[in-house]
């Protein structure tokens, strides 16, 4: 009995590999279908508002009137190969887009700019909400802006939370800003000894660290996602697995599932054909190529297919125990989880490309006379799926930050011989936030450079070699050298305190430099160069 399990296992696996092998081409075909059928049907039935009703085959606005499913599914068009779509719909939504019209609009949904000042009071109110931390090193979910004080005592990595941990990780490699890597690796000790129960997140109070409620929350399946991003990827698998068997138990994922009870969560049973789940299948599948995964992959697709499928689009479920529909089709559906799936079954799309992989750059000089590097790879999603460029993030940014320049009236910044010389000779608009943007940008270029000494010495090799090579090559070599990181702790604090005590004098200026008062050097945490030369091909500036 034993020999003839063990021979229809083999022959299982053996026909799962080829069919994978086989199948890819189909498997996108699937899910282009499911685009197209809820995209053209959204063109036809609701546009110019901005969601799809698959159920009475009209459309609602959501969001602000200006057409936001359309506007979420451009990237996905190019994704799939249809630049000519993309374009007749973005000429579209520009010759009828009314900026004056007054809507209520999510400023969460909305609000995407290119002004530095916008990144600097988005920065101090996220590192002032990190000082809002518990005892045990916990966050809440709500919290008065006024007053500071916690709305929603529960402490979570989901609903109200999850997109916080995601820019996290996300900021730290896109902006250069290592202490948000710092932050991330912090409070995932926290989550870890507080709020972790095996393979679950429950709910805890942030102050005590009791369970206020066991369950598991849909959007937290974007944890074993990001958990890979940060190289932790046995953990994201441990995650994925279990919440994969959520899935299988119901062919979706509730809103809420009651740990104690085992069951959908009475109240939350519904299913907004969510992207989180098959967001982490795609980054843990591109770390592992595990096939396995993609068999995930395929429930889903097919789950959607079966169950959610109207005859003008997908419908919401809501009730994954019963399978029954509302009439809703949220814009992240072709936004985010067509986008992830066709991308788990594509494995040669440009959007995989790791920066260093093109052999032949095209770059683009600025009107300053920099060179930048657009489509070179290197994408990095925001939470709503779409893929940023840093090479066209730096070369859009560029003029900006020389009208920070001159608005500072900087003549030099750092010289050779006094790297930590602040600019206590410059004047500056306290209106502005030019003095926390310049000095931020220049302390920690000069951090990185000390670093490099470091990682030059210890792990052989140089920061300026390609990321794909120290991924590839140096990483077991990093994790395994307890010296490199105890020396480069010893250099971060030494660093730290040399530049805290050159600031300027006053308490309040010195403030504006509790970005350095991680006791680790966050972003070099192995295994990544920093972020210049982690991103070299995607959009450094060089001078030329």
């Amino acid at each position: 009995m034993f020999r003839i399990s063990v021979v229809i296992l083999l022959l299982a696996v053996t026909h799962s590999e080829v069919g994978f092998a086989h199948n890819m081409e189909n498997l996108k075909d699937r899910v282009r279908k499911i685009f197209y059928h809820a995209y053209d049907n959204y063109l036809k039935y609701a546009y110019p508002l901005d969601e799809l009703r698959p159920l009475s085959c009209d459309g609602h606005d959501t969001w602000g009137s200006f057409s936001l499913t359309l506007v979420d599914a451009l990237d996905t068009l190019v994704i799939m190969d249809n630049v000519t779509e993309f374009r007749r719909a973005a000429r579209a939504l520009l010759d009828h887009l009314d900026s004056e019209k007054n809507v209520n609009a999510s400023v969460f949904e909305t609000n995407i700019r290119g002004d530095p000042r916008y990144e600097a009071v988005a920065t101090r109110a996220l590192k002032a909400m990190w000082k809002y931390r518990s005892s045990l090193g916990l966050l809440g979910n709500h919290i008065d802006v006024i007053t500071g004080s916690w709305t929603a005592r529960d402490a979570t990595i989901g609903s109200g939370v999850d997109s916080y941990f995601e820019y996290l990780v996300k900021g730290a490699a896109l902006f250069r800003l290592p202490e948000l890597d710092s932050m991330f690796r912090e409070y995932r000790s926290a989550i870890e000894k507080h709020i972790r129960h095996g393979d679950w997140n429950p709910m805890i109070n942030k102050d005590k660290g009791g369970v206020t409620m066991a369950v598991f929350q849909s959007l937290e399946a974007f944890w074993p996602g990001l958990l890979a991003l940060t190289g932790d990827i046995e953990c994201a698998r441990r995650h994925l697995i279990a919440y994969h068997e959520i899935w299988r138990k119901y062919g979706f994922l509730p809103e809420f599932y009651s740990l104690s009870d085992e069951k959908a969560y009475k109240g939350r049973e519904a299913y907004p054909l969510r992207p989180e789940l098959i967001e982490s299948i795609l980054y843990v599948y591109r770390a592992t190529r595990d096939p396995a995964l993609i068999d995930m992959g395929v429930d889903i697709l097919t789950s959607i297919e079966v169950s959610a499928r109207t005859p003008c689009g997908f419908a919401t479920v809501s009730d994954v125990t019963k399978h029954t529909l509302e009439d809703r089709m949220e814009s992240f559906f072709l936004a985010e989880t067509t986008k992830y799936l066709y991308l788990l079954f594509d494995e040669n799309n440009f959007i995989h490309q790791l920066p260093g992989e093109k052999t032949s750059l095209e770059g683009s000089r600025l009107p300053s006379g920099l060179q930048c590097y657009p489509e070179s790879g290197g994408y990095i999603f925001n939470t709503e799926a779409h893929p940023i460029d840093p090479g066209a993030l730096n070369c859009c940014f560029a003029p900006q930050l020389d009208e920070v320049e001159q608005a500072s009236k900087v003549e030099t910044l750092f010289s050779d011989s006094n790297h930590f010389k602040m600019l206590n000779n410059h004047e500056f608009d306290s209106d502005t936030n030019t003095y926390d943007q310049v000095t931020e940008i220049d302390l920690l270029s000069t951090i990185d450079s000390v670093f490099g000494e470091h990682v030059h010495s210890q792990l052989g090799y140089s920061l300026s070699d390609s990321f794909a090579r120290i991924i590839n090559q140096s990483s077991s070599n990093c994790f395994n050298n307890a010296y490199f990181d105890s020396n480069l702790i010893v250099s971060w604090i030494e660093l730290r305190e040399i530049i805290k005590s050159s600031a300027l004098e006053t308490e309040k200026e010195n403030d504006k430099f509790s970005f350095l008062d991680s006791t680790k050097p966050p972003l070099l945490t192995c295994p990544y160069p920093s972020f210049q030369n982690r991103f070299a091909l995607s959009g450094l500036l060089t001078s030329t």
